[in-house]
């Protein structure tokens, strides 16, 4: 996630957005292609980007899944209208 965001972060200064990156502490390590797991997440940030100009955030986060569950729980938002 935050590669992802340092990715960005040229865009999101020259449109005036801000990311936040935000990932709970003491996640468990999961299997998955990070390559991919980037290009979503790129793609959901981009696309975020188009449809909140000069709006202020897109909060990100990270979180375990539902208790019991071998899962881990992204969170992608923006403040757009589109």
């Amino acid at each position: 996630m935050r590669e992802t965001a340092a990715l960005v972060e040229l865009k999101a200064r020259d449109q005036a957005i801000q990311v936040e990156v935000d990932v709970a502490p003491g996640l468990p390590s999961t299997v998955a292609d990070a390559a991919l797991l980037k290009t979503c997440l790129l793609n959901l940030v981009l696309n975020a980007f188009e449809a909140m100009p000069g709006r202020p955030a897109v909060p990100r986060g990270a979180a375990r899944g539902p208790a019991g569950r071998a899962a881990i729980a992204v969170l992608v938002s923006d403040t757009g209208w589109a």
